[in-house]
């Protein structure tokens, strides 16, 4: 049987490539309901960090039209556990703005595009198969992860109850359409953590001091709506 894990080097490639694809942890703020720094790596955290990293690697790949960007991306969306995000959204739906194309983020669509652009090449359409039949871990510890868009010049909100003295960590992947930025705030409204730099890349991470409500902040800066993945461990 072969075996469907990409080379290392070919991930190592893609991972320092010139469009950055692993997002910085964003500026913690210390609140009431904070507790030191975060804690260490815990599987919750890990798969929330690999399916920010695929929905990265397929917006780079369609960007690229790089089948192998892709097929990594595949790859990893078809390993990693995931359950509905236990985050509420508590904005109101709004009209979407125009875009000249929207990109199918799910495992299907973007291992279909990376068999597309293989142009019969059997040693990546071999993967594409072994991909196509892998199964999920069926870890029930899975991240909970949202789909959704945020039109532009706007913004969307969750409420999510995050756990004392255990690690929190929120993803948001965009579409690499627009530049978006993500805010923290605790139930006091005290800002807890913010990624705002000039990506639509965002991750934040803090330990809570209690067991409480945080409002999550997903703000669209750009000129046409854009299609995010929202994950919370």
């Amino acid at each position: 049987m072969r075996n469907s894990f990409l080379p290392t080097g070919l991930l190592v490639t893609l991972l320092t490539a010139g469009s950055s694809l692993a997002a910085d942890t964003g500026t913690a703020a210390k609140g009431p309901n904070t507790k030191g720094n975060p804690k260490g790596s815990e599987p919750q955290a890990s798969a929330v960090r690999d399916l920010s990293l695929a929905e990265q690697l397929a917006v780079y790949g369609y960007r690229t039209n790089d089948a192998i960007a892709l097929l990594a991306s595949a790859q990893i969306l078809k390993s990693t556990p995931t359950k509905t995000s236990r985050a509420t959204k508590t904005s109101a739906e709004k009209p979407r703005g125009k875009k000249a194309q929207a990109v199918d983020l799910t495992a299907e669509g973007v291992l279909a595009k990376a068999r597309e652009l293989a142009k019969g090449r059997k040693d990546l359409l071999a993967i594409a198969d072994d991909v196509a039949g892998q199964t999920g871990r069926g870890d029930v510890n899975g991240p909970g992860c949202h789909r959704d868009a945020v039109d532009a010049h706007n913004k969307d909100r969750y409420s999510v109850v995050f756990q004392a003295e255990q690690s929190a960590l929120v993803t948001v992947t965009g579409d690499g359409s627009t530049d978006v930025d993500l805010y923290v705030y605790d139930g006091s409204n005290h800002l807890i953590c913010k990624d705002d730099d000039t990506t639509d890349d965002m991750v934040c991470r803090w330990t809570p001091a209690w067991t409480g409500k945080f409002l999550l902040e997903i703000v669209n800066l750009g000129n046409v709506y854009n299609d995010y993945l929202l994950c919370t461990n």
